[in-house]
């Protein structure tokens, strides 16, 4: 058994091809403020490529035999017809043009199908690489490639400027920004969400300088007034780090001494501290030690 695959000349007209141009779009958005403002966004062109080439290509399995009289003869079966530009394009796949008769052709000819997906493939596989490589000498497939990477580079800017900004994943300020090209199309809206960025920034240190101010006092203080009139700080410090006893640990010390107001306090703390310290937001740092000790602190205040 072998796979012949026949060149045929098409007389249909090809649909058409991968749009011509990339363009930039504009919404109109009412702001909270009631403000109209524009959002850019991307379209691709309703004028397409026109696909000239009219070709398709017939793969079929052949069987040799011998009849009664030890004449040679041929069995053939059609798989499928492909056209050129689904294996140009690399839209073609073996299974989908043709499991069903693949199956088929299998049980007639007393083969297994992965044979007979092997013996098309070893015929196909070559030549969709050279239809492959004949289309992207195309003005078409060149600037299908170079439209793919504009807005590629698109998405990875706008991912970018949520991650410099602190912005969350899904934000879309950085189309009333930029278009798609990223050309700055309204400055002023840039700067106010580098202004926004920066009051974040400043009140993110705030927080947590005064942790660090609290944590350094109060929760010291806090320990001390647990442990007044129970002896000297070094047999207290000692029995509670050594003891297995739950009632005498610091953990239960901490945990049964803030009110509930306090555990809000110190679970604004903890988000502080988390976002600072989180693996994601320190590429290239190892900051294990950190997130353990603040695990550590989220069990030892109660926070559930």
């Amino acid at each position: 058994m072998f796979c012949v695959i026949q060149k045929l000349a098409t007389k249909r007209e090809n649909p058409q091809g991968y749009p011509k141009r990339l363009e930039v779009m504009q919404e109109s958005v009412q702001a909270e403020d009631g403000t109209k403002q524009i959002k850019w966004g991307y379209a691709y062109s309703d004028e397409c490529f026109e696909r000239p080439v009219k070709k398709s290509y017939k793969v079929s399995v052949h069987q040799s035999y011998r009849d009664r009289d030890g004449k040679p003869r041929k069995k053939e079966f059609v798989l499928f017809t492909v056209k050129y530009y689904d294996l140009a394009t690399g839209e073609f796949d073996t299974y989908n043009w043709g499991a069903e008769k693949i199956e088929k052709v299998a049980a007639i000819l007393g083969v297994s199908e992965e044979e007979i997906y092997k013996a098309v493939e070893s015929k196909i596989g070559p030549l969709e690489l050279e239809l492959q490589e004949e289309f992207q000498q195309t003005e078409e497939s060149q600037t299908y490639r170079r439209n793919l990477r504009i807005v590629l580079e698109y998405e990875r800017k706008k991912r970018q400027f949520n991650m410099e900004y602190m912005l969350e994943d899904n934000d879309d300020r950085y189309d009333y920004c930029y278009d798609v090209f990223g050309k700055l199309r309204n400055p002023a809206m840039l700067k106010q969400i580098q202004k926004e960025y920066k009051e974040r920034r400043r009140e993110e240190k705030e927080r947590q300088k005064k942790f660090e101010e609290w944590f350094h006092e109060y929760n010291w203080n806090q320990f001390q007034k647990n442990h007044s009139g129970s002896g000297s700080y070094q047999n207290g410090e000692s029995d509670n780090y050594q003891s297995s006893d739950e009632n005498s640990s610091y953990y239960n010390y901490v945990n049964d001494n803030y009110t509930d107001e306090e555990k809000v306090i110190l679970k604004q703390f903890y988000r502080v501290l988390a976002k600072k310290f989180h693996p994601d937001s320190n590429a290239g740092k190892d900051t294990t030690k950190q997130m353990a000790l603040l695990n550590k602190l989220h069990g030892q205040w109660g926070l559930g």
